[in-house]
């Protein structure tokens, strides 16, 4: 249903691992746990998250609008010079909070296709629940606790639209492995696994040397590690310090 555009972009997260010192088996761990976790919910059913997948992709490929993917670094002005574009958003996590600075009588919200996280967006992220936006939830070693916080969270409410995704060398059903590692770049490597193609994407917001307003930093040097490999995977996606 959903396959990596490349072999690299799955095989880099080894490299990824090795360099940070961690392990498969945590991020498999968490993965499992919360694939659990969301069965306890009929919303988040096996079937339902298929569907909403598929409604994203196919909304995203009913034209060929540009689709703008909102990274950490990105401004007001940034947003505004893409606006007559009519294009598609897709936001990295944090990030949707720029659309609540944007002019409120726009459409921007209408146009924000989907979220991609791994549920440390708040409290930016519950603006796009609450609008119903759905989430390509990410689990990952160490997000497993606060994953599961959110999906409690948000099961005693109006539970969002979700699909899942992963980090792993294995085959997990009902969840995906796009590829990538930052919510940035893998939010790339999961539009390009839908079958967006290259020349509509455009990227705001990713800069590979700077902490963005909208992203969570508890420590500067690992920050700016993962921040190196984000690039890494852009420039072998095509594009160059953040932009095509």
């Amino acid at each position: 249903m959903l396959a990596a555009v490349s072999a690299w972009v799955v095989a880099v997260q080894e490299q990824i691992r090795a360099d940070f010192g961690w392990r498969e088996d945590d991020d498999l761990d968490s993965a499992v746990a919360v694939r659990e976790a969301v069965q306890r919910h009929p919303m988040w059913s096996a079937d339902n998250r298929l569907n909403t997948l598929t409604a994203v992709r196919d909304k995203l490929l009913s034209d060929q609008a540009p689709v703008v993917v909102i990274g950490a670094a990105v401004e007001v002005q940034d947003m505004e010079l893409l606006h007559d574009l009519n294009p598609h958003f897709v936001a990295a996590d944090g990030s949707v909070g720029i659309l609540a600075e944007l002019d409120p009588a726009g459409d921007h919200w209408d146009r924000l296709a989907l979220v991609v996280s791994d549920a440390d967006g708040w409290p930016y992220l519950q603006s796009a629940v609450e609008r119903e936006v759905p989430i390509a939830l990410h689990a990952h070693g160490d997000n497993r606790a606060q994953v599961e916080s959110t999906l409690q969270r948000w099961s005693v409410a109006r539970p969002p639209a979700i699909f899942l995704t992963h980090q792993t060398s294995k085959v997990l059903e009902g969840m995906y492995n796009p590829g990538g590692f930052t919510d940035g770049d893998r939010a790339v490597c999961l539009l390009l696994a839908m079958g967006v193609t290259l020349e509509r994407l455009i990227l705001v917001g990713y800069d590979e040397h700077t902490f963005g307003r909208w992203s969570a930093v508890s420590d500067e040097a690992i920050k700016r590690r993962k921040l190196g490999w984000m690039a890494k995977i852009l420039d072998h996606l095509g594009f160059g310090d953040g932009e095509q």
